[in-house]
């Protein structure tokens, strides 16, 4: 195995630590997943040890399960999604973000929306305070 799994693997066994810290993770995940928007999510990994991660996590962060999980296919990738509206509302919801002020673009990050004067910024996990 190369540094960097062995690095991740590390990482994966770490124990959970209070809401705040594994809602702070999930968001980690997201905002450098290969799809977070408002219509789904979407994360592939070869890391099996991530991947095994990643089911517990949001069912800590956000009470949600995946819709689905592929395991073994694309060279080994593992695809986890979520697609039902009602549990990426429950994500956004965990965010304050307003699903319905949800300015998707070409970049697959959760922080790009418009501001009042109609131009997009990146406002990210300070929406609510505007930083």
């Amino acid at each position: 195995m190369s540094f960097s799994g062995d690095t991740k693997g590390e990482l994966c066994r770490q124990e959970f630590a209070h809401r705040s810290c594994t809602q702070a993770e999930a968001y980690g995940v997201l905002l450098y997943c290969n799809t977070f928007q408002s219509t789904g999510v979407r994360i592939v990994t070869e890391c099996a040890d991530f991947a095994r991660r990643l089911p517990p996590l949001f069912r800590r962060a956000f009470r949600v399960d995946f819709d689905s999980v592929t395991e073994g296919e694309r060279g080994g990738k593992r695809i986890l999604s979520i697609t039902d509206p009602y549990k990426l509302g429950l994500i956004l919801d965990t965010f304050g973000i307003d699903p319905g002020a949800w300015w998707p673009t070409t970049s697959t990050s959760p922080c790009w929306r418009r501001s009042a004067a109609g131009r997009p910024f990146c406002g990210g996990l300070f929406w609510r305070e505007g930083r």
